[in-house]
């Protein structure tokens, strides 16, 4: 990099720093550091929702995804976009709550400070997961904008990529079926092993990524310590517009590179511009597509940060509305061009690039001139640093209100305002030490998608039916805690499960015909008169673990050796098979997809059933309770005060608003407002899904 863009991250790291130290002195109690004093208008609240919704984990992931898959990698980010209308509906339930945490919304619904406080715990773990995304987002960026010269290498180093190159030779050929001799199919069999344990490089940096994860850590920590959701949200102002300019500064760069859209098309196999994704040869399938949007529509509502950023910290409802909702297709928009660099840098940099992950990084080293590399450096630490800011706040305020002030009712505010700094700090140095571990973007964004299902079904039924008891809620968590996370996890470290040869059974090998343009390869074996001249060839599907996610020889290098799986274990994969269900020749996306869908609609079950058999919540707690969340919002809050009263005093009096009076069905009816804004929502989303495939379609100039 160059003096200048060292110069511009100095640069944002004190302007950040500074936000901190300045908005500490407006933090006189606890709603001011955990939900900003409720103060956030249309604009702010549109950019905090923007802000901590686009990590710098998304422009990453949505590039790895579309660098893999082609445009149907944009599915990583754009499936949040079916449930965008529905956050117009939504954005005023959190307002309507009146409180600092979900947490309290589980003790308060179901009398049940345990169950908060078991919220608080998931919340802290769900946390420390979303913030590694980011840092490992960023580490890998900068790692791959730092590469050092070849003549700086270890022998070892230097036999890494020469090794790295040979495995993307043969991966390139051995999907064409026919292409790969048997000697061949053996030594990329053994390459590939060695890829899945990260023994293979295409670079080395001059800068770890791990050491770019503690320096960036180290000042989150500063600001958002400081200056809790204030210092967040003005952070998330300045990071809004930074990523908008970000999002699309790379594209015209590429463009030129490959000769603008023709020259794309040309360069890239057609099915990389198949935005549904072929069965056979994408992972974003419109079953695993289905199954991604069930599985975040049951857990977006318990994303412990929503009720500070998705409308509890707003002004009033419509700013609530207008900042989930509309915060949200600014990401969308932007989701756009996150693909396209992705499938830009296939192009231009397939064989040089082994870690997915670091291809936006790559792309912007190689594309764009001094200054501007490091402005992209400063966008994602601006994103990774308001959103964990954000986060860190929701995260420390659910453990303050739910687990250390139970336990220390007469604490002062000024006292839990400092506990809950400390526990910004527990949370943020958690999250560092999961993306050591961890260290994949992918990877992490699985567990996500995964774990706020632990809570999600519970917080939809209970919210909407009364009907719904504490045992329901305490059996629907701890189902999904054992089967949808911890099972997963456990059983890839028990050794006999790991290593059994009937579980580590495989899908059947298949093949398909696609059409792609024909390479200097196909011209020299008569297949094609010039490159590329479109052509028809038989593509390899290989065959993946059933159970697991992946699998490794036990004894690199032993060609005796046994193997055992790695990742998740695929639980429902699993009793599926108990049960009959045959996997033997279902993709990989399919097999993650059946998980998914089982994970989000099984806990409902569960709910509907110990629901019916158990003793319901106290009446009059119920009635306290949905009479307040019935009772609209006023701007003002002393009369907003007295409007909860009113209702509190007389529970029934929104009944005629129910679209089911007389049940335990607690529904509102829609008004006006939420009719027209969700279909104005819903013509916003196709307008972008039009704009995706017009994208992809696009071959001029």
């Amino acid at each position: 990099m160059n003096w200048l863009d060292f110069a511009v991250i100095v640069l944002y790291m004190l302007v950040v720093a500074a936000i901190g130290f300045w908005t500490m002195r407006s933090i006189r109690n606890r709603e001011d550091f955990f939900m900003g004093g409720r103060r956030y208008g249309k604009a702010f609240s549109l950019f905090m929702m923007f802000g901590t919704g686009t990590s710098s984990d998304m422009p990453v992931s949505v590039a790895r995804e579309s660098f893999r898959n082609g445009m149907s990698g944009i599915w990583a980010v754009l499936l949040w976009l079916f449930l965008n209308p529905l956050y117009w509906i939504i954005g005023p339930w959190f307002r309507r709550l009146r409180l600092v945490t979900i947490g309290d919304f589980f003790s308060e619904r179901f009398q049940c400070k345990t169950l908060g406080a078991a919220y608080a715990i998931f919340s802290i773990f769900y946390f420390m997961y979303y913030i590694a995304i980011g840092l490992t987002a960023v580490g890998k960026t900068v790692e791959a904008l730092t590469p050092r010269a070849e003549s700086t290498y270890t022998v070892e180093e230097k036999r890494s990529v020469e090794l790295f190159l040979r495995y993307k030779e043969l991966g390139k050929a051995h999907l064409e079926v026919g292409r790969l001799n048997e000697q061949q199919e053996k030594e990329y069999k053994s390459l590939e092993d060695k890829f899945l344990r990260g023994e293979l490089r295409s670079e080395y940096s001059y800068i770890s990524s791990h050491a770019v994860i503690q320096i960036t850590a180290l000042v989150i920590l500063i600001y958002s310590i400081m200056g809790g959701l204030k210092a967040a949200a003005i952070n998330d102002f300045i990071q809004g517009i930074l990523i908008i300019i970000l999002s699309f500064i790379l594209i015209p760069f590429g463009l030129n590179a490959v000769g603008w859209f023709s020259g794309l098309h040309q360069r890239v196999p057609e099915t990389m511009f198949y935005i549904l994704g072929s069965p056979q040869t994408s992972d974003y399938t419109v079953f695993f597509i289905f199954s991604i949007i069930l599985i975040n529509l049951v857990g977006i509502v318990v994303q412990p940060h929503m009720i500070q950023v998705g409308g509890g910290a707003a002004r009033d409802e419509m700013s609530a509305r207008i900042g989930m909702c509309y915060g949200h297709y600014l990401k969308r928009i932007c989701t756009i061009g996150w693909a396209l660099v992705g499938v830009l840098g296939y192009a231009l940099y397939a064989r040089e690039v082994s870690d997915p992950d670091m291809i936006w990084g790559y792309v912007t080293l190689q594309l764009l001139p001094a200054g501007l590399v490091g402005l992209m450096i400063v966008g994602m630490l601006a994103a990774i640093m308001s959103s964990a800011a954000s986060f860190m706040v929701s995260g420390s305020a659910l453990f303050t209100m739910n687990l250390y002030r139970p336990l220390r009712p007469g604490s002062s505010d000024s006292h839990l305002v400092w506990v809950g700094r400390l526990t910004t700090a527990i949370i943020l140095v958690g999250a560092v030490l999961v993306s050591q571990i961890f260290h994949s973007v992918i990877v992490l964004l699985k567990y996500l998608w995964t774990l706020p299902v632990i809570f999600g079904s519970s917080f939809w039924l209970s919210y909407l039916w009364r009907r719904v008891t504490k045992k329901a809620a305490w059996s629907a968590v701890v189902f999904s805690f054992l089967v949808s996370f911890l099972l997963p996890l456990v059983m890839t470290r028990i050794e006999g499960v790991a290593t059994s040869p009937r579980l580590l059974s495989m899908t059947e090998p298949s093949a398909v015909e696609v059409r792609v343009e024909a390479n200097d390869i196909d011209v020299a074996a008569g297949l094609a008169s010039r490159t590329g001249e479109l052509i028809t060839k038989e593509h390899r599907i290989p065959s993946v673990p059933i159970y697991f996610e992946n699998k490794i020889q036990i004894h690199p290098g032993d060609p005796d050796s046994g193997f055992r799986g790695i990742g998740k274990f695929r639980v429902w994969v699993w009793l599926y098979t108990k049960l009959g269900k045959d996997f033997s020749r279902a993709t990989r996306s399919n097999l993650d997809a059946t998980v998914f869908v089982s994970d989000a609609l099984t806990p409902f079950l569960v709910l509907l059933i110990v629901s019916l058999l158990s003793i319901p919540v106290s009446k009059t707690a119920l009635d306290r309770f949905y009479a307040r969340i019935h009772t609209p919002v006023q701007k003002d809050r002393a009369a907003d005060k007295r409007e909860v009263e009113l209702s509190y005093a007389n529970p029934g009096r929104f009944c005629s608003s129910l679209l089911f009076p007389g049940t335990n069905w607690e529904i509102m009816k829609p008004d006006l407002t939420d009719i027209l804004g969700f279909l104005l929502a819903v013509v916003v989303a196709l307008a972008i899904v039009g704009l995706v495939f017009l994208t992809a379609w696009i071959r001029w100039p």
